[in-house]
């Protein structure tokens, strides 16, 4: 990433929330002269930025010079998390010539990661829940405005690897997979690294698509399924990108067997009550029975859609406007519509979805496909099958997947709930 003393300065004053200037060979940050301000030399900056366009992304949310790899991590235990970054693990292989450290993020990935969401977020990009608040009371005057900056910072938690000679870019991966392993396999901890940028920015757009604060909260007009309320907060909670998106995609299976029976019902009664029936012909008795037992299947004893597929499509032709969920994409990234029209899914194989396109049909049909081949490849993992995840790796590809789906759950949810009655 090509950075310059200006892009270092810019960032840091919007995460500190403070004006800033330059001044000589310093840069100042603040507006009161007669208060206390933070500064920082040119000179430092310049080092900084030189530091900071070593760096490039290698997969995701990790970046690395070729010196140091970094990944933002997040581990289970909340505690455990606020430990390391008040008190770093660090791990020295001498043989390897490798350090490794878990603990607060380094000044280089803070201000990547910013730069990154200012270039890619766009307008009120900063994701200010990574930050304690607004920097008031400075210990002496004349602070270090990098030195805050990072104080300021204590959320974000990352595993860093250090070499004492340069690598490629291919070289890190197997030792950050094989300190992961290790640390889960011998504390008990799981640690799970964020393989997208997009993770940590995610929330905040959610946030800027709906309300900016609690105060803005309404009372809610509508009752909701509660079932399906269930599984969108479970899927809303969620730290892991798999059990989000199959939270999500709960939502729709809710209505599967009551759209299909529904839809059943509908062709049986086309069918007896069409004109050239006859219950007295063996042959449309017998196009009667082939219907139904196509449709249904017998199992335990009871009666079981027989494809899950054709009930997603059922159900979304009966809850989704396509209009109103192109909206809601386009609000929370426009760029995902041309994404999802030009992208299949890597790991899944799920069809391109062109929004845009006037044959609603076609739409839907693609919409449920991407959709239903995904969620197989999410439950379905055996070795040499066709469509399959692994996690961590692929939680790139299904993030970008999941702004969709949450979409369509969100829109099922509205569509079937109710007006409370009235007393």
């Amino acid at each position: 990433m090509e950075a310059s003393s200006e892009d270092v300065a810019r960032v840091t004053a919007g995460a500190l929330r403070m004006n800033y200037r330059q001044a000589g060979d310093r840069y100042i940050f603040g507006d009161n002269p007669d208060k206390d301000q933070l500064s920082v030399s040119i000179t430092r900056l310049n080092e900084v930025a030189e530091r900071l366009s070593s760096f490039e992304v290698i997969d995701g949310a990790s970046i690395a010079s070729p010196t140091c790899y970094e990944v933002a991590v997040r581990l289970d235990r909340a505690v455990m998390g606020r430990r390391f970054r008040d008190e770093p693990l660090s791990i020295h292989d001498p043989q390897a010539g490798l350090s490794y450290e878990l603990g607060r993020s380094s000044l280089e990935y803070l201000l990547y990661l910013l730069l990154y969401l200012e270039k890619e977020v766009g307008p009120r990009w900063m994701p200010h829940y990574l930050f304690f608040s607004r920097y008031r009371n400075l210990s002496e005057s004349d602070s270090d405005a990098l030195e805050v900056f990072q104080e300021l910072t204590p959320a974000l938690l990352t595993v860093r690897v250090t070499s004492s000679s340069q690598r490629s870019r291919k070289y890190w991966k197997p030792y950050i997979d094989g300190f992961l392993f290790h640390f889960s396999y011998n504390l008990d901890w799981a640690i799970m690294p964020e393989y997208d940028f997009e993770q940590l920015a995610g929330r905040s757009r959610f946030r800027r698509m709906r309300r900016s604060s609690p105060q803005e909260l309404e009372a809610p007009r509508r009752h909701y399924v509660s079932d399906l309320v269930h599984h969108y907060r479970l899927g809303v909670s969620s730290e892991s990108p798999m059990l989000e998106y199959l939270s999500y995609y709960h939502v729709a299976e809710h209505w599967f067997e009551n759209v299909y029976h529904d839809d059943l019902i509908a062709r049986v009664q086309g069918l007896i009550t069409d004109p050239g029936f006859s219950h007295r012909r063996k042959n449309d008795v017998r196009k009667l029975i082939r219907s139904v037992t196509r449709a249904v299947q017998l199992r335990d004893e009871e009666l079981v859609i027989s494809s899950e597929q054709a009930a997603l499509k059922l159900t979304l032709e009966k809850y989704i406007v396509l209009s109103d969920l192109k909206d809601d994409i386009h609000g929370f990234r426009p760029d995902l519509i041309r994404f999802y029209a030009q992208n299949k899914v890597p790991f899944s194989d799920g069809d391109v979805v062109d929004l845009e396109s006037r044959d609603h049909a076609k739409v839907l049909t693609a919409l449920s496909n991407r959709i239903y081949k995904t969620r197989n490849a999410l439950v379905h993992s055996k070795e040499g099958g066709r469509g399959k995840f692994t996690p961590f790796v692929d939680d790139a590809d299904l993030n970008a997947e999941i702004p969709l789906v949450r979409f369509v759950a969100e829109r099922i949810i509205i569509m079937s709930s109710e007006l409370p009655p009235v007393h």
